[in-house]
């Protein structure tokens, strides 16, 4: 119990968290993606905003929509570890998250990964997000889709300029997009890129390309 009574007696900071009940999934979602993008981290929950240990009265339940929550607004190659914890005969969980070698990391319905900052779960400003590519993987930052990002995010000055680049009237660039739509033939892949949307050709059974 020692350890915990340490935890306890630390404020909340880049590696420290506490909650007296988990708050609403989006919350919980950040919490955990900043702590991923970051340097990894604790969530206490069962602990007031004063440290005071009131404890969980449903310990498992808690546990189960933790898990329930992570795995609906986040995506994580590593789940975080789950800790029961019994402590002056109350009840409590430590949530374990690790440093994230997956760099970045989100949250459903967000554009910008989250960071921890002090005790606080930022959006990430451009050199934290390109620091976060960098540290994710070798490749370059422009393979990568923008997650969440919708078709109102593309570049409509970028996109005419290829248009004349090929020699297309854009009536009829966007007629024919739009055709290979409702045909089935071609879909988005995924959100935007650094450069602009995906789109892949769909190849059909009987297609030898």
């Amino acid at each position: 119990m020692g350890r915990f009574e340490a935890l306890l007696g630390q404020k909340e900071g880049i590696t420290l968290d506490f909650k007296e009940v988990l708050p609403e999934p989006k919350k919980v979602a950040q919490s955990v993606a900043a702590f991923y993008n970051s340097c990894g981290g604790k969530i206490i929950v069962g602990v007031d905003d004063n440290r005071k240990p009131v404890g969980l009265k449903e310990p498992q339940e808690t546990e189960h929509r933790f898990v329930q929550i992570i795995r609906n607004w986040c995506k994580l190659d590593k789940e975080p570890g789950i800790e029961f914890v019994k402590y002056k005969d109350k009840d409590f969980l430590i949530i374990h998250c690790p440093k994230g070698k997956d760099t970045p990391y989100f949250v459903r319905g967000e554009h910008n990964p989250r960071v921890r900052i002090g005790s606080s779960n930022m959006p990430a400003n451009k050199e934290e997000i390109a620091r976060l590519y960098r540290e994710g993987s070798s490749k370059s930052q422009d393979i990568y889709p923008v997650e969440n990002a919708t078709l109102d995010d593309l570049d409509l000055d970028k996109i005419k300029d290829y248009i004349e680049l090929i020699g297309c009237t854009k009536r009829t660039a966007i007629r024919d997009l739009g055709e290979l739509v409702k045909l089935n033939l071609i879909a988005q892949k995924g959100p935007v890129t650094g450069r602009g949307r995906y789109y892949v050709l769909k190849v059909t059974k009987g297609d030898k390309r």
